[in-house]
Formats: C-alpha cells, sequence, structure tokens
C-alpha cells in the first residue's frame, strides 16, 4: 500500500490546503475515472490544482474510508457503503479502518 502522503508532511511544511471547491473536484473526478493512478487523476483534474494538494486530499478521502488503493497504488472510489463492503472482501484492496 502506498504510505500516506500527510506522514511524510509532518515534517514538511503545507504550502497550500485545499478548498471545499477542490476537494469536490477531486472526489469527482476519480468517481468519473474509476480505478486511476494519481498521475492520471492529476492530468485529468479540470482546474489547476498543485500535485501537493491533491495528495493532501487523497489522504483526507483515504483516512475517511472515501477511496482505496490497490497493490499498484491506483486509485478507486469506495464511498458506496455497499461497495465497500465488496472491497473489504478483496485482499488486495486496503479500506484504512482507523486503527
Amino acid at each position: 500500500m502506498p504510505q500516506l502522503a500527510t506522514k511524510q508532511r509532518k515534517e514538511e511544511h503545507v504550502l497550500h490546503y485545499p478548498s471545499l471547491r477542490t476537494v469536490m473536484l477531486i472526489e469527482e473526478t476519480i468517481k468519473e475515472l474509476g480505478v486511476t493512478t494519481k498521475t492520471n487523476l492529476f492530468k485529468a483534474l479540470k482546474n489547476r490544482v498543485m500535485w501537493q494538494t491533491m495528495e493532501t486530499v487523497i489522504d483526507y478521502l483515504h483516512a475517511r474510508g472515501m477511496v482505496a488503493f490497490d497493490k499498484e497504488g491506483k486509485i478507486v472510489w469506495a464511498h458506496d457503503p455497499e461497495l465497500v463492503r465488496r472491497y473489504l472482501k478483496k485482499r488486495h484492496l486496503n479500506v484504512w479502518n482507523g486503527r
């Protein structure tokens, strides 16, 4: 599983925190793309977003169980409760459970 960028950023100075508008933009783009990489997500964003800001949003969504990562680090939207139940049964996907 990819290491959360926020763990690395705790020691760094965060240049820009995302606005609600940016969070919603990234959420919608992930939903539209389905399974995607960070690079493809970054390229698909309709508005300009800093890479660091995008990673902050992804970390937030992952911490809330709204996205999951596969072994290759690809991102998938997983907020649908039924979908989350199915993903939790698959060993190659990781949904953070807060423990």
